[in-house]
């Protein structure tokens, strides 16, 4: 498998908060829950150093490929739960959490696992296959068009978060892995994939530049980093959101492409 991979952070004076590994058999990418200011986050350490922690224990556990995906993603919240909880409030609505993606490779089949808001692109030759956790924006995308969604959206995080009936995300509870969409495909007739951060994806929407069998065609075209500049482009053009409105002028934008 060949693997190629862009990060970037939304801003040059901002830490990003997704995060990005590869293997020679898997992918993984997180996409840091951003925590407005203001308002407490319970933790000392911040989303930058948890999604680190959490992504090397996620890799490390599920490269054992007789361990399920969702299994290794829980090890991994656990440990780090266990990491911080003496010195951190992980109860806080604002502790550090993340949306989860990640592809594996077996000896027959390609498994994936999305959790919250990174979208997986499986291209073979039975068509595209796309994977997306339309949980969270269901939630909340409603208070883009709001001058400061900033409070509502912490509310909603309250009553919604990693709740029956509302969305789930990696943060301190384990049992939210085993809320993430599972699944995988055949390794025979398998082409190609990508597994995008929001920022990304907005390429699709809201920016509504392209759809999703265009945008795997475009970046397997032009590349992870020029993807990324195109986005950046579209993002400066409407930096005051009226055109497409949405949290963040600029977000942080991670991308994984995967051949065969």
């Amino acid at each position: 498998m060949f693997f190629s991979l862009a990060t970037e952070p939304g801003t040059p004076d901002s830490p990003n908060e997704d995060w990005a590994a590869i293997s020679s058999t898997m992918a993984i990418v997180l996409d840091g829950v951003t925590t407005f200011q203001g308002f407490k986050t319970g933790c000392t350490h911040g989303t930058p150093w948890y999604v680190k922690q959490l992504g090397t224990r996620f890799l490390n556990s599920a490269l054992d490929q007789e361990i399920p995906l969702s299994h290794a993603l829980k090890t991994a919240i656990s440990s780090v739960a266990i990491l911080h909880a003496d010195t951190c409030d992980l109860g806080q609505i604002g502790a550090p959490a993340a949306a989860v993606g990640a592809i594996r490779k077996t000896g027959r089949s390609i498994e994936y696992l999305v959790l919250a808001d990174v979208t997986i692109l499986l291209q073979s030759v039975n068509g595209l296959t796309v994977v997306s956790d339309e949980r969270v924006s269901s939630a909340v995308d409603d208070l883009a068009v709001k001058d400061n969604p900033s409070a509502e959206v912490m509310k909603r995080r309250e009553r919604y978060r990693n709740k029956e009936r509302g969305y789930w995300v990696a943060a301190a509870d384990p049992d939210a892995a085993e809320h993430a969409k599972v699944g995988q495909i055949s390794l025979d007739g398998f082409q190609c994939a990508a597994m995008m951060s929001d920022g990304v994806s907005r390429l699709v929407a809201p920016f509504q530049q392209t759809d999703w069998p265009g945008i795997l065609t475009l970046a397997q075209g032009i590349g992870p980093v020029a993807l990324i500049r195109q986005i950046r482009t579209l993002e400066s053009a409407d930096a005051e959101r009226t055109r497409w409105p949405r949290f963040k002028s600029s977000d942080d934008a991670t991308i994984v492409l995967i051949n065969v």
